[in-house]
């Protein structure tokens, strides 16, 4: 009854569906997701470039290169499969860069192999998939116990506004 479970980011989305178990008395959120985990990854995308000084271009070609990974992490069960998709978009986005561009950001074909193979172990796996395509409102819903949803404002992994916004308006 005296118990409470403080998640942090990611663990702010694991902490409402303990509670929603009624398993602890009462939970902080510290930069907790109130919304899908694609929607999240997009606004993240997006700030990241900003802060990085990425023109609004590079930030727009950005989220398209995201969506075709996430079509792909969305709509192919089987990780054997999902990988080679993920792997031609990624291989595609590469395609694009001309040898002078190339020769101006070091990208050798080692680097961008590494960089290939980094984006598929890190967005493969079956915990990403479902951090994308998880919408913790209706788990928010069945909280009953006290929650204390903190994010900070220059928070650029969970933006605060529209998390809270969210968070609020789900409990």
């Amino acid at each position: 009854d005296a118990v409470g479970l403080v998640g942090l980011s990611e663990g702010g989305l694991v902490a409402p569906i303990v509670a929603a178990r009624g398993e602890v008395a009462f939970i902080v959120l510290m930069a907790g997701p109130g919304l899908p985990g694609e929607e999240i990854l997009y606004q993240q995308g997006a700030l990241i470039a900003r802060a990085m000084g990425s023109s609004e271009a590079q930030i727009e070609y950005n989220r398209t290169i995201q969506q075709q990974l996430f079509e792909v992490i969305k709509a192919e069960a089987d990780p054997a499969v999902r990988r080679t998709r993920m792997e031609a978009v990624l291989r595609q986005q590469f395609a694009a860069v001309s040898d002078a561009e190339r020769a101006a950001r070091g990208l050798t074909p080692q680097a961008e192999n590494e960089w290939i193979e980094s984006q598929l172990r890190a967005s493969g796996g079956p915990w990403f998939r479902y951090f994308l395509t998880h919408d913790p409102a209706p788990v928010l819903r069945q909280v009953q116990v006290p929650v204390l949803a903190l994010n900070g404002e220059l928070d650029l992994q969970v933006p605060a506004d529209a998390n809270l916004r969210a968070i609020e308006a789900a409990l």
